[in-house]
């Protein structure tokens, strides 16, 4: 008998068992990504059970300009689809000189006369997470796939588990090669701190916005002009790549000019810019040294900007209650 699973079936009848609150009142108030994310884990073992294995899509990365949105990326399928193996982050500009196999190219802009290539916004909506389902979760190959549940199941029935988000994360960093002891990555809330939050009312365009969110960090000599004039540069040739969600934007450009030290900056105007099309409010300036001291942070800001509340919050809050939600991120 051949199993043959349908992901968006398969996870409306995950939903319907996990929202039935009487049965499981642990789940009460769970997301639509964590409910796709426990789906990916049910259909990777059906789909292993029927082919013995389970080949891990061979995934690219690909960010308009740097590593940054990538980064974020890689963070957020690790975390929805851990059964995939990327094998690259590149910019656009390095895609041509790409020399590793890969089946599919994950992007967050269209790529012309490229194949395999699938569109995500930069903060994975449900309908995103259940497109990479249907697209990554493949089978074909007789090999065992890491399965991070099964690990945290025995360990749950061996030991007490004090943190299971924290011993998740570290399992990851483990299987996934991440040594963050070589280099240290610092929180969200030690990079944004009062004197790098700002909140005017309006502003004459986006560019004007960029460069007023930039002034903190330029001011402690964290940036140099020549980064701005390079963010500013990098919209212009590839448009509004940097709007991560609805009213937020990340400002950045490649590190490798103008940038002295890692550094974030905060600006909130009150009055919407329209930034190529796209309405955005909040400027979050990020000026990385190199491609990984700032994932911790980055990491934080994409769970902390998926919220809806958070959003509002940082538009309509003053100074203290924006610190105080920035301080409560990990």
């Amino acid at each position: 008998m051949r199993l043959s699973i349908n992901m968006s079936h398969f996870i409306k009848i995950i939903k319907s068992i996990i929202e039935n609150e009487e049965e499981f009142p642990v789940f009460e108030g769970i997301r639509e990504e964590e409910i796709g994310f426990i789906a990916a884990y049910f259909g990777g073992y059906l789909r292993g059970s029927r082919d013995n294995g389970l080949r891990r899509n061979k995934v690219l990365l690909v960010c308009p300009n740097g590593l940054m949105v990538s980064k974020s990326l890689e963070i957020q399928l690790y975390k929805y689809i851990p059964t995939i193996e990327i094998v690259g982050i590149v910019s656009i500009k390095q895609l041509k000189e790409v020399n590793v196999y890969y089946d599919y190219i994950i992007t967050t802009i269209d790529i012309q006369n490229v194949n395999n290539v699938i569109v995500v916004n930069p903060l994975l909506t449900s309908s995103d997470v259940q497109l990479l389902m249907n697209k990554l979760i493949s089978v074909k190959e007789n090999e065992k796939y890491f399965n991070l549940e099964l690990i945290i199941q025995a360990i749950r029935k061996n030991g007490v588990i004090n943190n299971e988000e924290a011993l998740k994360a570290d399992l990851l960093n483990i299987i996934h090669k991440i040594d963050e002891g070589e280099m240290y990555q610092p929180m969200l809330k030690e990079l944004i701190n009062a004197e790098r939050v700002n909140i005017i009312k309006n502003v004459r365009d986006w560019k004007e916005a960029i460069k007023i969110a930039s002034k903190p960090l330029l001011e402690d000599n964290s940036i140099e002009e020549l980064y701005i004039e390079n963010m500013i540069k990098s919209v212009e040739k590839y448009g509004p790549y940097i709007v991560l969600a609805d009213r937020f934007a990340l400002p950045h450009a490649s590190s490798k000019e103008g940038v002295n030290k890692l550094a974030m900056s905060l600006l909130i105007v009150e009055d919407e810019v329209d930034l190529l099309g796209k309405p955005v409010n909040i400027f979050m300036v990020l000026a990385a040294v190199d491609n990984t001291t700032h994932i911790r942070a980055l990491a934080s800001l994409s769970e902390m900007m998926y919220e809806e509340e958070n959003v509002k919050l940082i538009i309509n809050g003053d100074k203290s209650s924006i610190l105080e939600l920035i301080n409560k991120q990990n």
